[in-house]
């Protein structure tokens, strides 16, 4: 067991490590600046400068890196460019949501598959056992994120079970042809 633990904690570390360098680089390829967007454009250039050296944006890539890993060890994930808030902050008020809707579905998985892997178990008919089988294997080649916008698309939309929020008046956004048809109110 002690194995399995160490050869697990060797694997996963570079892994974060890889992973966070990786965002962290990804990032840093996006177009526009951290102390102008706090700052706004009114902001004087001592102000810009005073700011990119205390948010270390004027070094090197990997000494921001560096000093980001750093802190991230100690529980400071920065400060929230829209809301100002500290990132800590501002996910440990969505903590208690997330940890629910997690919780409701591992319980409705467990149910689920606990009852399907039952009934393949005890299943006579070879059609049933299969047709549990296929199911099982396309829930796992399906990407969730894509599975979940269908079922949305399906429960919320086409089949309006979820209550909907009250409609707020827009400006239309067809064109002149109609198209896309995602576009027009119907």
């Amino acid at each position: 067991m002690r194995k399995i633990v160490v050869r697990w904690l060797l694997t996963a570390v570079p892994l974060v490590l890889g992973v966070s360098m990786l965002t962290f680089v990804l990032a840093s390829l996006v177009p526009g600046d951290a102390a102008r967007a706090i700052l706004g454009v009114n902001a004087s250039p001592a102000q810009y400068v005073a700011l990119r050296r205390q948010l270390h944006l004027d070094e090197p890539l990997w000494q921001q890196y560096v000093h980001w890993l750093a802190a991230a060890v100690h529980g400071d994930l920065g400060q929230s460019l829209q809301s100002s808030d500290a990132v800590t902050h501002e996910l440990s008020g969505r903590l208690g949501v997330t940890l629910s809707l997690v919780g409701g579905a591992v319980l409705v998985a467990t149910a689920v598959g606990v009852g399907l892997g039952g009934s393949r178990a005890r299943c006579a008919v070879v059609f049933l056992g299969r047709l549990v089988d296929v199911g099982s294997l396309l829930g796992l080649a399906v990407p969730s994120y894509w599975l979940g916008l269908v079922l949305v698309a399906l429960f919320a939309v086409a089949l309006p079970l979820f209550p909907r929020p009250p409609a707020t008046p827009r400006p239309p956004t067809r064109s002149a042809a109609g198209w896309p048809p995602w576009s027009c109110r119907c």
